[in-house]
């Protein structure tokens, strides 16, 4: 029997991340069985000067690429972002071969089985829960040809047609976590990388409205041991030279004790890798962040989602706001870098809710918190939100992240399925908020700062001391509809600009906007006048520019650092040094070529 496993690709982002989830399927099975693992998400970075802009035009492509593999079941792993191209791939795949049997597994498509069953006659079977055991079990008596009546954590057509629901599998232990030791990356480029994602542990007792992970995982906990996981970042580092890794775990910092055996392990192996992990605020103290300091942390990632309380109250996350901050703070002074995300249009939220999260936001761009991530809410299947507000969902997609959704990447086939079958297609579905009315695309102002300001520190720098966030947004929304309709229309897949050029663009329309108003005081326009002129010439740099000598009326690169105007003739040599921009005047500071 041969096996094809694919990997989740999205229609709008071409991003070669291995997935772990796939992949730990990919290494349980291979030894017993003819296995090919393909992801669809590295070909579609190889490729993308090749591809189609839409997901549609590319369907064929991708299914040729599994076809090749000449295999009897195709495993299909499904998140939110990529259950539309995995559905038009499939039914391709279906039409092209009646006897390939389709499976499809993976978070999303776990929460609505039978719903997906009843939708796509193309799909056979779907894998919900967890696949370890599962997969053991269904490619058993898949081979065997026998009777699928008894495989926990499947549901699956019969071969009179009919559709069935077995039992839930149990979830895996801790030792049979430590058995998923991922040695093969080797369908991902990850030689060379930077980074790499290793499972740490699984699952997250809390219940937050919102998310589904406590559905996805029981609201069960698990870590890996200490011991265990020091040795899987070893091989891995000797494996593919790589030294700094993304601990994948829903909450690593929930068990103190798991996170100081780890930090103990790491520091007596004397290895010097580092690493990543996500946190809750109020998992976190003074000693524990410098026990992880002298560990190796390199960033914490902390899910805030909103500034209210109120807010924190309806989506049962529940952090006390005054303490957002505080542990921000005492992160940011260990040298940890620190990570936030944030979601408005929240059931429940106001306006004067939103705002304070604006509020927050700003004050933590202001401190140069090293990732500020704002997402418009979305609602996936399983949580108490959709549960609650299902029967109020309206398919509106101008309201919806162009991370999730663009116009110029869905065809007709992929809105008709869309709308036709709503259950399956949340994610896409928006309900009546203020907040949404009022800020559709405010996470395109968060993701510009975010994104811009490698070049364009300066000038985000003068925007956040004279406007708080939302009266940016406010100030040059025509703008932000601008970016949002380039956006909106500008495919990841084949030539064209990259998302980062639209949003510099959108940064000189600000500019060029706050110069125009007659209404801005003399000083703050000269200041952005020297600084923007600065800037906007650092963008034109190429790697092949040489060497550039600059001059202004003030300390512009002083102004980039401490946002302190000096007012003197500032004479600045500009270099590119393996393709770095090196800028010297009075110091030396780095960024990296755009």
């Amino acid at each position: 029997m041969r096996i094809t496993i694919v990997d989740s690709v999205s229609p709008i982002s071409n991003i070669d991340t291995p997935q772990l989830g796939p992949l730990t399927i990919y290494n349980i099975l291979k030894d017993k069985y003819n296995v090919t693992y393909i992801s669809l998400s590295s070909i579609s970075v190889s490729k993308c000067s090749e591809m189609s802009k839409t997901l549609e035009d590319n369907v064929p492509f991708f299914a040729s690429t599994i076809l090749d593999s000449t295999p009897d079941v195709v495993s299909f792993y499904c998140l939110c972002d990529s259950f539309i191209s995995a559905l038009l791939i499939a039914e391709f795949l279906k039409n092209k071969n009646r006897r390939i049997k389709i499976l499809f597994a993976g978070p999303h498509v776990s929460h609505f089985c039978l719903q997906a069953l009843r939708s796509f006659p193309f799909i056979d079977i779907i894998s919900y829960g967890e696949g370890e055991i599962t997969s053991r079990e269904l490619f058993s008596a898949l081979e065997a040809e026998a009777s699928l009546d008894k495989v926990k954590g499947i549901a699956f057509r019969s071969s009179e047609g009919k559709i069935r629901f077995n039992p839930a599998n149990r979830l895996i232990t801790e030792d049979e976590l430590c058995a998923n030791v991922l040695l093969d990356y080797e369908p991902y480029p990850v030689m060379g990388k930077d980074t790499i994602y290793l499972e740490a542990g699984r699952g997250c007792p809390y219940k937050c409205n919102f998310c589904c992970t406590s559905v996805f995982w029981g609201r069960k906990s698990r870590m890996k041991p200490a011991k265990h996981l020091v040795e899987e970042m070893l091989n891995l580092s000797n494996k593919y030279g790589i030294s700094t890794f993304s601990l994948q775990h829903d909450l690593f910092t929930l068990n103190r004790i798991s996170v100081e055996e780890f930090c103990e392990e790491l520091l007596n192996s004397e290895l010097n890798l580092q690493w990543y992990c996500s946190a809750r605020v109020d998992c976190l103290d003074n000693v524990i962040i410098e026990h992880m300091k002298n560990a190796g942390c390199k960033m914490i990632f902390l899910g805030i989602e909103s500034g209210s309380q109120h807010v924190q109250k309806v989506i049962n996350k529940n952090i006390n706001v005054d303490e957002i901050t505080k542990c921000i703070d005492m992160i940011s002074a260990s040298g940890i870098g620190v990570a936030v995300s944030f979601i408005y249009g929240l059931p429940g939220e106001t306006v004067e809710d939103f705002l304070r999260t604006s509020e927050l936001i700003t004050l933590l761009l202001k401190r140069n918190v090293f990732a500020v991530n704002a997402n418009a809410y979305i609602t996936l299947p399983g949580t108490a939100f959709y549960d609650k507000y299902r029967e109020s969902f309206v398919f509106s997609p101008e309201k919806l992240s162009t991370s999730l959704y663009r116009k110029c990447s869905f065809g007709e086939k992929a809105i008709n399925y869309i709308t036709s079958y709503p259950e399956c297609f949340q994610c896409y579905y928006t309900f009546p908020s203020e907040v949404m009315d009022r800020y559709t695309h405010f996470d395109l102002l968060v993701a510009a700062f975010t994104q811009c300001r490698d070049i364009f520190r300066g000038v985000l720098r003068y925007f956040q001391d004279n406007y708080s966030l939302h009266e940016l947004y406010e100030r040059f929304k025509a703008s932000i509809d601008m970016l949002y309709n380039d956006l909106n229309n500008n495919s990841q897949f084949g030539s064209g600009l990259s998302d980062k050029q639209l949003f510099y663009r959108y940064i000189k329309e600000m500019i060029a906007g706050e110069l125009l108003d007659g209404n801005v005081h003399e000083s703050n326009h000269r200041c952005l006048l020297e600084i923007s002129d600065f800037e906007n010439r650092l963008c034109e740099i190429s790697p092949l520019s040489k060497y550039e000598s600059l001059k202004y009326n003030m300390d512009v690169i002083n102004y980039r650092n401490t946002g302190v105007i000096r007012w003197e003739e500032t004479i600045i040599e500009v270099r590119v040094v393996d393709s770095k921009i090196i800028l010297k005047s009075k110091r030396v500071i780095s960024i990296s070529v755009p």
